[in-house]
């Protein structure tokens, strides 16, 4: 979905791009300005060893190099998803809640219109879990972002608009 790879059947579009027809080089556009990844591990989204800031930073870069500049501001983002108390402080020193927000606030950094996140809120306690499904949820409407959410949890999948339940690869009623 994210256009990382070419599906084996159907196509997938983003507004009016179809990223399965695209080349390379338009996907690689397509995601850098439009779209943002949340992996299962926070730390594939995170340099481990810079600040919350040195990170949303590094993530703008992406967009930029690909001409965009109605990027979001970096300090508003961090007070937002509660980082700001630690936004000097480097992601290893970051607790397990912090860094998944973090990586949120790093996709979120990028202007994305689409949000696809893996498994978000499976290495949270439940506070923190909570917490990251309402923000997800909130902050998606707040901001017009379609949100694409895989995941086993059923606290977050209360909170979704619609869910697709997949079964054996397939689409299960």
């Amino acid at each position: 979905l994210a256009g990382l790879q070419r599906p084996t059947a159907g196509s997938i579009h983003l507004g009016d791009t179809n990223l399965t027809a695209s080349t390379e080089r338009e996907r690689r556009h397509g995601r850098a300005t439009r779209l943002a990844v949340v992996a299962q591990n926070p730390y594939r989204n995170l340099l481990p060893y810079g600040t919350c800031i040195d990170n949303l930073r590094f993530a703008q870069r992406a967009p930029r190099s690909h001409g965009r500049r109605n990027l979001p501001p970096i300090e508003p983002l961090l007070e937002e998803l509660g980082l700001m108390l630690v936004a000097n402080t480097r992601c290893d020193k970051l607790s397990g809640g912090e860094r998944q927000r973090l990586a949120l606030a790093a996709a979120l950094a990028t202007g994305p219109t689409v949000l696809v996140t893996d498994e978000p809120t499976s290495q949270l306690d439940d506070a923190n879990r909570t917490r990251v499904a309402e923000l997800l949820t909130a902050l998606s409407a707040a901001r017009g972002i379609t949100l694409i959410a895989f995941t086993h949890d059923t606290v977050l999948a209360g909170c979704l608009d619609r869910t697709i339940t997949l079964h054996d690869g397939r689409i299960s009623a």
